[in-house]
């Protein structure tokens, strides 16, 4: 699988065969805070898009699938940026990262 497709196809088929998302490499929150399901995920050129608990969003730069099976994807980018909101005062943050790796896995997902 290559390209913004085949990122988009290994991550939908990696929620196909779980129930739901676990976001490895994140460094926010409390346990089990980086569980999440996907309700809205979008290939567009050069980049793909993820809605995660209708609260976050993940776009990712020129993705590439890097590592896939029925357990975990690792996907590759140019860049990375998370958008998402605190529940309560719906506060936007932010944060970017460029050329690195997202580890999604969903063996231990919700």
């Amino acid at each position: 699988m290559t390209g913004v497709d085949g990122a988009l196809r290994a991550v939908l088929a990696l929620t196909e065969a779980n129930d739901g998302l676990l976001l490895v490499t994140t460094t926010h929150g409390w346990p089990g805070s980086n569980q999440y399901h996907l309700p809205f995920a979008i290939a567009r050129p050069s980049r793909l898009i993820l809605e995660l608990d209708e609260q976050a969003l993940l776009v990712m730069t020129d993705p590439e699938v890097l590592t896939a099976s029925t357990e975990a994807v690792r996907l590759g980018f140019a860049q990375l940026i998370m958008s998402w909101h605190d529940d309560l005062a719906k506060t936007p943050h932010a944060m970017t990262w460029t050329a690195g790796w997202l580890d999604v896995d969903g063996r231990h997902a919700l």
